[in-house]
């Protein structure tokens, strides 16, 4: 146990030719490694390559970390700039250990032995998350209550604030999105029934028809309303108004 104890703050903490607070989880140094790093230090059997939605760079991601002999290690990601390969994340997920989750309060003792510690809420039952500060990015703990795995996150602060604003601009379309399905149905209701009537302007604009239909996919349009005649269909495609065939 003593072993694995050892192993794990291993992988933790960079190594004492590093320098102290510096993070270099697997041998991988924040700011300094880059992919061709990350690919070197993995098993090739395994090995995953895909890209990131937020840094636009490549990524690499291996279940198959039984060679780097960490107690509870599941799977590694690393996410990489798109100009130069630099390793601006890697996130390690973990086994909690059971029931107990003994290896989650494990790793955040060895982290504040090396880090450090920002913030933490580590309860016995619950969602779990913990922060520190190193001397050349971020750590970041992740344990979800409902979940069997937990996640050790290293930033670079560059990819820390690329994810951020990645996040933030998702949850504003998301907030969009939302507030545009909530008017959809009535307004297209609206249209529908006013195009075939062949009245496209007789008790409704053309440009509200044109408003409602392109808050729909055509897909979407044609799935929900079936008979739905061509001018639905045209605005729903971008079709100036002008250029539409309207049934009469």
């Amino acid at each position: 146990m003593l072993i694995r104890l050892l192993l794990l703050f291993s992988l933790l903490s960079s190594s004492p030719a590093i320098g102290k607070g510096i993070a270099a989880p697997i041998g991988l140094e924040l700011g300094k490694a880059r992919c061709s790093d990350v690919e070197r230090r993995l098993p090739k059997v395994g090995l995953k390559r895909g890209s990131s939605a937020w840094s636009h760079g490549p990524t690499l991601e291996s279940g198959n970390v039984r060679l780097l002999e960490v107690e509870g290690l599941e799977n590694v990601l690393a996410v990489c700039a798109k100009d130069d390969g630099r390793m601006l994340a890697l996130a390690l997920t973990f086994s909690k250990g059971g029931v107990s989750a003994s290896n989650v309060i494990q790793t955040a003792r060895q982290l504040d032995a090396k880090y450090t510690s920002v913030s933490r809420d580590l309860p016995h039952v619950g969602d779990a998350t913990a922060q520190w500060s190193a001397a050349n990015g971020a750590i970041e703990l992740q344990a979800p209550h409902m979940s069997f795995s937990f996640l050790v996150i290293y930033w670079t602060e560059e990819g820390q604030q690329a994810y951020r604003r990645f996040r933030d601009v998702e949850s504003r379309r998301q907030e969009t999105k939302k507030g545009r399905q909530s008017v959809t149905r009535p307004l297209l209701q609206v249209a529908h029934a006013h195009c075939l009537a062949g009245a496209t302007s007789a008790t409704a604009s053309e440009t509200a028809i044109g408003e409602a239909v392109t808050l729909c996919e055509p897909a979407w349009l044609e799935a929900f309303f079936p008979s739905a005649p061509p001018v639905l269909r045209q605005f729903a495609l971008g079709v100036p108004a002008d250029h539409a065939q309207v049934d009469r």
